[in-house]
Order: structure tokens, then C-alpha cells, then sequence
């Protein structure tokens, strides 16, 4: 479905893709937190004095995304995204593709299946990074409309969210009934060499969620142990280099914006100041109250 936000108080269907979506989304993977996913967001820093009277909306601002601008930039949890004027999106098997520079008018293009296990999409630049609960695959969109598959790295099974930076993938393993597995885990993958990516160091974590990076600062959601940051900047200390930990954020996923720190946590939405990036200042919350 695509909406007009012009007015994001009341949005207006445009326009409805049908029949392009055959296996249903619900997967126990989210453990009860599929309505907690950033999907997009309007980066505008947003105080508790401010919040009554401020419009996240601002026509004046502008949305962020590193490879298509004019979208939103998405978690590392996301199922979807927007990249060189194409929608991706993945289900438990396949990836679907949506030909966007109409934004009011969505094309299908085709599907590629992948396989079984699929679970979260990232891009950079003009690769995708896929992760599945047995592993990650890595796609060049260099031709938007033709993703080229590039190589498969296989790790044990585990629920695996991924951001990467120019060098090197980071992967949160978590262990549970739905994911399989028994170990909560850090991988550092470098992928210098997208074609042949390579293990580089392993760290434990408790229990491992969404993460994301900002220059050399890696921020895990670390589930009801808390939002934890780290020292980045050597990739084989960095699981020994614990920058500060929220211990009251439950949290599952985070986006480093390019003026703000957006978590989705237990209670709601935060929004951090992360101008210092090892001491952040909470700047508002969107509370969330579940219904039964």
C-alpha cells in the first residue's frame, strides 16, 4: 500500500499492489515485537520542552537516507527498504522488488527467492545485506532492477540482525526457541571483499537485538539488558571496549541518524542526543501502550 503524508495527520491511500506478497509475515522471529520496527523516520532533534509544540513534520527538514535520498532510513530489523529508487523487501524465503521513482506509483518488478530463514534487509551503498537465521547474503543492486547475488557467509543458527561500514559487517546472533541456537553473539565480518567474506572476531553478548553504527561507535540492543555502546574503533577490542549501558531501556532497535539516536524500546520510542557518542542525553519519548 502506498499513502500520501503530506499531512501526516491524515494520511491518503494512493494506490494498492496486489497479490505481490504470497507467504504471510508473522514470524515468531520478533518474539512480540514486530509493531515495535522502525521502518522510516524524519530526523528533526525534538526536547521534552519542545515536544507539545513541535512538528516533526517540518517541511523544512529533510529525510536522511545514505543511498536514495528523499526516503527514510530504516533499522537493521527492517523486512523493507529504499534504495537507488527501489523498494526492497523481503519475506521468510524471497526478495520482492518495486520499481519506486514514481513514489505515488510502485511497479513490481520480480521476485528472487533466496531461501529459507530470511528475516532482515540492510543496504550500503549499492550492495544489500540479507540476514537469515543461518547466515548473511550479500547482493550488488549496481543495477537496481537486477540484483546480483555476490556470496553467502554461513554462521551458527540464530536470530541475525547486520549493519555494516565500508569494511567490515556486524551481525547480533541471539539464541532462543524460535531462532535455534545457544549462544548470544557479536560477529565482525570483513567484507573488504564482498564476493568472499571472512569471520574476523566473535563477542558474547546476553541477549541481542537490532544495532547500528555511527563513526566509530557501535550501539546494541541488548533486549532487557539494555541499550550498550561501544568503542568501534578497533573491531578486534571492541566486545572489551563497553562505552555505557542504559540498564532501564529495554530495547530492539536503534537508528544513528545524522542528529539523532532513535530506539525503540519496551515503552515506546526514544530519542537520544548523541553528539557525545559515549554519553547519551534522552531528549523525548513516544510513549506505546499494548492492548491485549
Amino acid at each position: 500500500m502506498t499513502f500520501d503524508l503530506e499531512n501526516p495527520a491524515s494520511p491518503k491511500l494512493l494506490t494498492r499492489n496486489k497479490d505481490v506478497f504470497k507467504m504471510l509475515l508473522q514470524m515468531d522471529y520478533f518474539n512480540n515485537t514486530a509493531d515495535r520496527i522502525i521502518t522510516g523516520f524524519r530526523d528533526s532533534l525534538v526536547s521534552y520542552s519542545q515536544k507539545d509544540k513541535y512538528s516533526p513534520y517540518d517541511r523544512k527538514e529533510l529525510l536522511y537516507n545514505e543511498t536514495n535520498s528523499g526516503s527514510g532510513q530504516g533499522g537493521s530489523m527492517a523486512r523493507f527498504t529504499i534504495a537507488n529508487k527501489h523498494l526492497y523487501a523481503v519475506d521468510q524465503t524471497t526478495l520482492h522488488l518495486f520499481n519506486v521513482q514514481n513514489a505515488s506509483k510502485p511497479a513490481y518488478v520480480k521476485d528472487i527467492k533466496i531461501g529459507p530463514g530470511i528475516e532482515t534487509i540492510f543496504p550500503f551503498k549499492n550492495s544489500l545485506f540479507i540476514g537469515s537465521n543461518t547466515g548473511m547474503v550479500i547482493y550488488d543492486i549496481t543495477t537496481a532492477s537486477a540484483p546480483v547475488e555476490l556470496s553467502r557467509y554461513a554462521h551458527i543458527r540464530a536470530c541475525d540482525p547486520v549493519v555494516v561500514n565500508e569494511k567490515y559487517a556486524f551481525v547480533t546472533l541471539r539464541a532462543g526457541v524460535v531462532c535455534g541456537g545457544l549462544q548470544n553473539l557479536l560477529e565482525i565480518i570483513d567484507i573488504q571483499d564482498l564476493r568472499k567474506p571472512m569471520l574476523k572476531n566473535t563477542f558474547t553478548l546476553e541477549s541481542p537485538y537490532g544495532l547500528a553504527l555511527a563513526d566509530q561507535t557501535l550501539y546494541v540492543c541488548d533486549g532487557k539488558f539494555g541499550l550498550k555502546s561501544f568503542d568501534a574503533s578497533d573491531v578486534s577490542q571492541i566486545g572489551n571496549k563497553l562505552l555505557e549501558t542504559h540498564k532501564d531501556l529495554t530495547s530492539m532497535d536503534v537508528i544513528a541518524g545524522p542528529k539523532s539516536l532513535i530506539v525503540v524500546g519496551e515503552k515506546g520510542v526514544h530519542q537520544y542526543d548523541y553528539s557525545n557518542k559515549a554519553k547519551l542525553k534522552e531528549l523525548s519519548i513516544i510513549p506505546v501502550i499494548r492492548s491485549n
